[in-house]
């Protein structure tokens, strides 16, 4: 089980583009993904014309969102909620929900986050990584 959860400010208007990944499983969260509303799975190879697309949530520019990814067993969960309206429960706020049924588990998984090119970049706070769950 992994959990990470991040405050979000996508910088400037224009597209934002980014990628927390799963490494070892090929499975990534894409957040923005071009038009700052599509949340989308890839899910590597075999699969890799096939993305699993969240709903949509507009991520405006100088705005602050709080986001929560997880993947617990083979589950996984992106959340987002506005910032400074985090009153609102939080499952109300998912916007994809995977179950990855060809996923197997590895001992070790290692994650990284990155900016795709086009991005027109974003700041990230309070960053927490975990195994556990945090919500």
């Amino acid at each position: 089980d992994i959990f990470t959860s991040f405050k979000l400010t996508p910088n400037n208007k224009g597209a934002l583009n980014l990628v927390f990944y799963f490494l070892k499983s090929g499975r990534s969260i894409i957040i923005g993904n071009g038009n700052n509303k599509r949340i989308t799975l890839l899910r590597g190879e075999p699969y890799s014309d096939v993305a699993i697309e969240g709903k949509p949530f507009v991520l405006e520019p100088h705005k602050t969102y709080s986001i929560f990814i997880a993947r617990q067993k083979n589950i996984y969960q992106v959340y987002i909620l506005d910032a400074y309206n985090e009153t609102k429960s939080l499952e109300s706020n998912l916007v994809l929900e995977f179950e990855d049924n060809s996923f197997i588990a590895t001992e070790n998984e290692s994650i990284g986050l990155a900016i795709w090119k086009g991005s027109v970049g974003f700041e990230i706070d309070n960053l927490i990584i975990s195994v556990f769950n945090q919500y």
